[in-house]
């Protein structure tokens, strides 16, 4: 997934959730930093979504379930995976991945996991933090062998 594919996705749902919430266009429109005139150009697939007001979108209404049924329960990460390619160790805490991921390789407590809507993947320490993430699966497997120093010699 890119920035296009995830504001077209975000598009989809954009005007089922403002009606779901009872929101006027104009409401919304200034909820995610748009013009109402350009809001219904949106809704009526005249425009694009553009990348800032889907991000502002999906993170004001990431509990919403139109939201988790198109990225799941971390929409956040989808949107940090999306925009930094390479974060930092020790990103931040997760939950685990319980529901929402697919756990590809276990070794020494860390795990790859990859999300079951999005298909990013990322690397969990034994403590749940994330440590990686990435939509290439042969960066996440090399990633993953560098933590136990196979191939790194």
């Amino acid at each position: 997934m890119n920035k296009i594919d995830f504001c077209n996705k975000t598009q989809t749902i954009l005007e089922g959730l403002r009606k779901d919430q009872e929101m006027t266009l104009e409401q919304m429109a200034l909820t995610i930093g748009l013009s109402k005139k350009t809001l219904i150009q949106i809704e009526k697939n005249r425009s694009k979504l553009k990348w800032p007001e889907a991000v502002t979108f999906v993170s004001i209404f990431n509990e919403h379930d139109l939201v988790k049924s198109l990225f799941g329960d971390e929409s956040v990460e989808i949107i940090q995976t999306i925009a930094i390619q390479k974060p930092p160790r020790r990103q931040f805490i997760t939950l685990g991945g319980e529901s929402w991921w697919r756990t590809l390789s276990v070794r020494n407590g860390f795990r790859i996991q990859q999300h079951k809507i999005s298909k990013h993947l990322r690397i969990l320490d034994n403590e749940n933090y994330r440590v990686y993430f990435t939509y290439s699966k042969t960066d996440a497997i090399q990633q993953f062998d560098k933590y136990f120093c196979e191939n790194n010699e």
